[in-house]
């Protein structure tokens, strides 16, 4: 049975990004917040190139549906086979043609089973694509809302270390206008101490001149 193409690439991406995660991310550092990587741009400039990887289960997937007796799959290898030894396009199909009619080949069964297969790979390209879909919702999608998410966290906390740093600031001048009062109070009950002392030496030194001097003066 041929392997579903779109779940084993959607194991790939996944993998992949396990291994990326593995191979880039640094050890985290205190006081160190890494740097933002930049999304890609359109995918639709990414330059394609052959992928050994694909090559290798389209390879797979044409091999386990090869259909019995000698089709277009037998064709294409024997066309790989002849194409280093002969000169042109041209006489390598006929060549290859040729050859093939003993074994009971037709143009028209070459042609519809090449149909088949091509109807093959357009079912691995929808799988492929399926796939896609979902390493997009797997992969790309859900850290677009774990971004999201910790976007509103971070709002949420810059506005508690706002409200935090204007009570720190409040509580600050509070602590600046208690403080003066208190050294106004002191002032103000040290002051009055002193005029109390003051007052009260000037009370008691006269009514001490006074007993001295009734001592002295009435007989």
């Amino acid at each position: 049975m041929a392997k579903n193409i779109g779940k084993s690439l959607l194991g790939i991406f996944i993998q992949m990004e396990d291994d990326d995660k593995k191979d880039s991310a640094p050890e985290p550092t205190p006081n160190t917040v890494p740097a933002a990587v930049p999304a890609s741009g359109p995918t639709d400039t990414i330059p394609g190139a052959l992928d050994e990887l694909v090559v290798k289960m389209l390879s797979e997937a044409i091999d386990n549906a090869n259909l019995e007796g000698f089709d277009y799959y037998e064709f294409a290898q024997m066309l790989a086979a002849l194409k280093p030894s002969l000169p042109s396009e041209q006489a390598l199909f006929q060549t290859a043609f040729t050859s093939s009619k003993v074994m009971g080949a037709t143009k028209e069964k070459l042609i519809q089973t090449a149909g088949v297969y091509l109807e093959l790979l357009n079912k691995k390209s929808q799988e492929f694509e399926g796939a896609c879909q979902e390493a997009v919702k797997t992969l790309v999608t859900s850290r677009e809302d774990e971004l999201k998410k910790m976007d509103e966290a971070i709002q949420e906390k810059a506005k508690a270390i706002q409200t935090l740093t204007e009570e720190i600031n409040n509580m600050t001048a509070q602590k600046t206008q208690i403080t003066n009062t208190i050294g106004e109070n002191r002032l103000k009950i040290d002051t009055s101490r002193n005029n109390f002392t003051a007052t009260l030496q000037t009370f008691t030194g006269r009514i001490q001149g006074d007993i001295e001097k009734i001592s002295k003066y009435i007989q």
